[in-house]
């Protein structure tokens, strides 16, 4: 029969106690043997602990160097790993269970102790400690599935965004500023096609490694999924600063790989936006930064882009032309000779502005002048044939589903809530994949992350001068201009 050794730390400095216990251990035991070490001090006990290991520790509170509850707590910040079982001359159930919660496993007064009573004790505080072990540990990997990329370790979608909400907070409350980059590899899918899915798993473990060496102690980086990585970068004293970050980023992930003894290179496109700068919501930063990501791609990759006004504009409205229905309807528009733009505004001036700024020979502009925001909403919610007209309240004529090509809509409707009519225009089915605009009087942060939330593809403020509210809306033209280029990208 296999004898069990469990070693024992004895600290207590009563010898009659210390004999009591010894003689209790030392008796018949079966197969397990105990092997004690006695101390007087809590000092002598912490240095035994420093050299050696121990399966339990049997502990007096009331040592001359040190009494009461500090006693445990100066043994557990030597160790959290060995069951502890307090020893106490007093009877005092409120303190035993004050010791138990604060770590140790048991609590036995002196006076009671017995072989059996001792050797129980030790055995299920060294089992309870274990499965106490077990339960962390097991928590520990469940924090870790839930929390991180089980690829590359980086922080996953979830973690990342409670990380980037503490981190604005605080650099709103410092007043200072920061930056979201969004990254993804170019022609990651050429890797995964030659080399194979393997190859192109180690090839995210390496960037992500290589990404992590670039980043300062509080900067936060997360894989969202795929080939796209996203990366809070701490306080920031200028725009420069972030953008030598990116750069070396850039120069980091361009360095060879070997892989399996395979060599390869890969490439990045970053996108920046800044806090507060290009917005001051989490979404909005990093939809920003998505943009301005796509924008360094349009230019060959390789590169970062920072954040420009139009940027997230121009990709929304990407994006849409890429949706299957929108590309129909652009494919459509085409066919019929020219694509028109829905315009939803109470304000005839402003109205005849819009006009007068896409009066182009490549563009055809139509004009639904609502007197009553409602009648909007009520058209939509009809149920008849996607070709059905719109009439247009200015110019007698009626403008089809399948002509349009961009709605702009203004926020600041009669008798109706704007962002009811876009909430409309997106759940509708014939209306969902066109690209909406919203002017409006409104500059707040707020309500314009409400509108892209809610499914606007642009956000324009309207000035109050007729010469700042041209400059605003011209910058619109863009939207137009890119559909014919965007529907033929893949």
């Amino acid at each position: 029969m296999n004898t069990e050794f469990i070693k024992i730390l004895l600290v207590e400095d009563d010898p009659d106690s210390i004999q009591l216990l010894q003689d209790e251990l030392m008796s018949g035991n079966g197969n397990i043997e105990y092997r004690l070490e006695c101390v007087e001090r809590l000092s002598t006990g912490i240095e035994y602990l420093n050299e050696e290991s121990f399966d339990v520790i049997l502990l007096d509170l009331q040592l001359p160097d040190s009494q009461g509850m500090d006693t445990l707590l100066e043994i557990q910040k030597i160790t959290q790993d060995i069951p502890i079982i307090v020893l106490s001359n007093h009877d005092d159930e409120s303190f035993a269970v004050k010791t138990v919660q604060m770590g140790a496993q048991d609590y036995l007064v002196k006076e009671s102790v017995d072989r059996n009573i001792l050797v129980r004790s030790i055995r299920y505080s060294i089992e309870r400690h274990q499965m106490i072990k077990k339960l962390e540990q097991t928590r520990e990997e469940l924090q870790q599935i839930a929390h991180y990329d089980s690829l590359t370790g980086l922080s996953n979608r979830k973690l990342f965004y409670e990380q980037l909400d503490k981190l604005i907070e605080r650099v709103r409350r410092e007043n200072k500023i920061m930056a979201v980059m969004f990254l993804d590899l170019d022609n990651f899918k050429t890797v995964n096609d030659v080399h194979g899915h393997s190859v192109g798993d180690l090839l995210l473990q390496s960037v992500a490694k290589r990404i992590t060496s670039c980043l300062r102690k509080n900067d936060i980086a997360a894989r969202l999924g795929g080939d796209e990585f996203i990366i809070a970068f701490d306080t920031a004293d200028s725009e420069e600063n972030v953008a030598i970050a990116a750069r070396r980023i850039l120069e980091a992930l361009s360095a060879v790989y070997v892989l399996s003894g395979q060599k390869l290179t890969i490439s990045a496109s970053i996108g920046i936006s800044l806090y507060p700068k290009d917005g001051v919501d989490m979404d909005i930063l990093i939809k920003n930064a998505d943009a301005a990501m796509y924008s360094a791609k349009e230019h060959g990759g390789n590169n970062y882009k920072l954040f420009i006004s139009d940027l997230y504009d121009k990709q929304m409205l990407r994006n849409s032309t890429f949706c299957k229905t929108a590309y129909e309807v652009y494919e459509q528009t085409r066919v019929n000779g020219g694509r028109k733009i829905l315009i939803i505004e109470d304000d005839p001036d402003h109205a005849d502005m819009i006009l007068d700024i896409f009066d182009t020979e490549d563009v055809e502009s139509e004009v639904v002048l609502m007197k009553d925001g409602q009648d909007v909403i009520d058209y939509l919610q009809e149920t008849d044939s996607s070709a059905r007209a719109v009439q247009s309240d200015i110019k007698g004529d009626n403008i089809r589903l399948s002509q349009i090509g961009l709605i702009i809509l203004d926020l600041n409707l009669p008798k109706v809530n704007g962002m009811d009519v876009l909430k409309s225009l997106k759940k509708n089915s014939r209306y969902c994949s066109i690209p909406v605009v919203i002017l409006s009087t409104s500059s707040d942060q707020d309500t314009i992350s409400e509108a892209y939330r809610n499914g606007a593809n642009g956000y324009v403020t309207k000035p109050i001068s007729y010469d700042e509210f041209v400059e605003k809306i011209e910058s619109l033209k863009s939207y137009w201009f890119m559909t014919s280029t965007l529907s033929g990208q893949n």
